[in-house]
């Protein structure tokens, strides 16, 4: 059996490519052969907007999570950390009180 995490994945198209945009539209592919793998339903064609931006928003989500302590380290206790619907994590650029 082979095992590949995602946050490996991400770290080999990082090392691969050197530009954002690449790196999100192979995650995007990648999820699509995910998808067409187990479903009968399979997607075809150029990528859609929904499969960029959907894959967009796991990488943001993935990077977070394997950063998570340094980010809250980082932001400080005067600024409040937050996860929005999308569980993105967000930072109040307001100090609190």
């Amino acid at each position: 059996m082979f095992a590949v995490t995602i946050g490996s994945i991400i770290n080999q198209l990082s090392n691969y490519f050197s530009k954002y945009t690449k790196i999100v539209r192979m995650t995007a592919w990648i999820f699509r052969f995910s998808h067409n793998a187990r479903h009968k339903n399979k997607r075809k064609g150029e990528l859609s907007f929904e499969e960029s931006d959907e894959a967009e928003e796991k990488l943001i989500r993935i990077i977070q999570q394997e950063h998570k302590e340094q980010i809250e380290k980082q932001s400080g206790k005067s600024r409040q950390i937050y996860s929005d619907t999308d569980m993105i994590m967000r930072v109040n650029p307001f100090e609190a009180k």
